[in-house]
């Protein structure tokens, strides 16, 4: 375990660029397993908190937006993906692919069916997993 983790919350941390992390007490890097006997923690201590506190409410603020996002995402995606299908169906029960919209039909049943399966897809995924990394990581 690092003790300077324990210490940055001490009142009595002092931070030297030469020696790194020392106590104010002893004048000595931190010199102890688990805790600290000597540790005051107050100041350092509430505006941990209160900043933690803080990021865990801007986190919580996001949770129903990402969820309409993710859901209005996976409705677009079902929708384009089912349609593009459908034009694929239509597409392959006619015999005759000579007609230029036919061809351009193609193209464009492809584009939606494979578009939304790698990009309309995995935009409604972004949404709900960055929420949910975040809220573990404010939890925490």
């Amino acid at each position: 375990m690092d003790v300077t983790r324990h210490c940055k919350l001490c009142d009595h941390q002092k931070i030297d660029f030469k020696t790194g992390t020392y106590c104010g007490l002893t004048n000595r890097k931190p010199e102890f397993y688990g805790k600290c006997v000597n540790a005051k923690f107050d100041s350092k201590l509430d505006i941990e908190i209160s900043d933690i506190n803080i990021e865990y409410e801007s986190v919580l603020k996001t949770k129903w937006r990402s969820y309409i996002y993710s859901i209005t995402f996976l409705i677009i995606g079902t929708v384009a993906l089912i349609f593009g299908s459908y034009l694929v169906l239509n597409l392959l029960a006619q015999s005759e692919y000579d007609y230029h919209y036919t061809r351009i039909l193609g193209s464009f049943s492809a584009l939606l069916t494979f578009g939304s399966i790698l990009f309309i897809f995995p935009i409604a995924t972004k949404y709900l997993s960055h929420y949910t990394n975040s809220f573990k990581l404010a939890k925490t």
